[in-house]
């Protein structure tokens, strides 16, 4: 059920704004439908089992959601805030995780354990969606063969976008309109130089670090995988900016 929340939380942030052909129009038309299968396969998961898990996973989609809304709201919007910006974040990325880990402490009765899971996961999606978000200015996807920016493309400003707008206001006048492939490639040029992705790299590593934290509150004997787990964002962050990131310390 997990699983799937996390799937449907793939799907709908993958509708093309701009439906110029049948491709996109294909696109837009499975993200939706494989979104819906998703969450009505996440309802009904756990359908003979505890009320409770049913609550909690209910209570995730509509959060996730909340925070899609707020993402739709400020597409090419350069004046959005940090502080709104990570509010969605919090609510998009941090939530999935934290289900998976509350729910697994939750399965294992291990009731004291569930607020510490439930940090951890939360902190760790976070760390990983800002990976992500970094990624999508350095390499691109080559999964889905997205190139470097294709975020600012849809509109998307991300953290680190916000990070450089604080420090570079001409990419605020540049940024309030659909950006052309060719013009991504200058703003993101831009936005590296202003030293964003380095303190969008700092935020990623205080979350991850705060994961590490709560996996050593855990009264597991060996939390060593927990934190291991926790490292992971930091290592592609390692590729990305090409410098050593360090090791976290349960």
């Amino acid at each position: 059920a997990a699983e799937l929340v996390a799937l449907t939380e793939r799907c709908f942030p993958r509708l093309s704004q701009r439906v110029i052909s049948d491709v996109a129009w294909l696109n837009n038309a499975m993200s939706v439908l494989l979104g819906d299968v998703a969450i009505t396969a996440a309802l009904s998961a756990p359908i003979d089992g505890p009320a409770r898990s049913l609550r909690e996973i209910g209570a995730t989609i509509q959060r996730i959601a909340e925070g899609e809304m707020i993402e739709a709201e400020h597409l090419y919007d350069p004046g959005r805030t940090i502080e709104d910006c990570m509010e969605s974040l919090e609510m998009r990325a941090g939530s999935g995780l934290s289900l998976a880990a509350r729910l697994g402490a939750m399965a294992a009765d291990a009731d004291a354990e569930v607020e510490a899971m439930d940090h951890y996961g939360h902190h760790l999606g976070v760390a990983q969606q800002l990976a992500e978000d970094i990624e999508d200015l350095t390499t691109g996807d080559e999964l889905t063969r997205r190139r470097p920016g294709s975020k600012l493309r849809e509109g998307a400003y991300t953290l680190p976008v916000l990070y450089a707008l604080e420090v570079d206001e001409e990419l605020r006048d540049r940024l309030d309109r659909t950006v052309s492939g060719r013009e991504a490639e200058a703003l993101v040029m831009r936005i590296r130089e202003s030293g964003a992705l380095e303190r969008a790299g700092s935020e990623c590593r205080r979350h991850a670090e705060r994961a590490a934290g709560a996996a050593a509150e855990l009264s597991s004997p060996r939390p060593e995988a927990l934190v291991a787990l926790a490292e992971l964002p930091i290592r592609r962050l390692e590729r990305m900016l090409g410098e050593p990131v360090g090791t976290l310390v349960s």
